[in-house]
């Protein structure tokens, strides 16, 4: 029982890892595109 909740509680943090990671990546991309521009 214990280990189960643990590796559920692992998964989800994984999940949330990947999300704040692919919200960064796509800030990171609007950035670069936004500095193309300028120059």
């Amino acid at each position: 029982m214990k280990t189960s909740q643990k590796t559920r509680r692992n998964s989800t943090e994984k999940k949330m890892i990947c999300r704040i990671i692919m919200k960064i990546i796509k800030r990171n991309k609007e950035d670069f595109s936004k500095k193309d521009e300028d120059t």
